[in-house]
């Protein structure tokens, strides 16, 4: 009787031990994933960073905000020549980087003179 009940748990405990397994299988592949996807804003970034910092170094003012909306902008808002409600985040973004480049330029050539 006793054995039998041994046997018992520890097939239970198996039983246990195999779900935790495919639990964690299932969250590292997600978390892979995450990684990866991750790794390739960061990539991203790291060569938007890159770029901007090439141009501030270089004086060179990247392509105007208002022509880079323009030209990303959906036919729907291009065609009402207003932005839809998703772009306005992105628009605004774009807007104070402009404005942030812009001055860090303007700063730059003050301390340089």
């Amino acid at each position: 009787m006793a054995a039998q009940t041994a046997r018992d748990r520890k097939k239970q405990r198996m039983v246990e031990l195999e779900e935790e397994l495919a639990r964690l299988k299932a969250e590292n592949k997600q978390l892979c994933q995450q990684n990866e996807n991750l790794r390739q804003v960061t990539s991203v970034l790291s060569q938007e960073n890159k770029t901007l910092k090439t141009q501030l170094e270089t004086n060179t003012c990247p392509t105007p905000v208002v022509t880079r909306i323009v030209s990303e902008a959906t036919p729907e808002s291009a065609a009402l020549g207003t932005p839809q409600p998703q772009e306005k985040p992105r628009i605004l973004v774009q807007l104070t980087t402009k404005c942030l480049v812009e001055s860090c330029v303007m700063m730059i050539r003050y301390v340089r003179f």
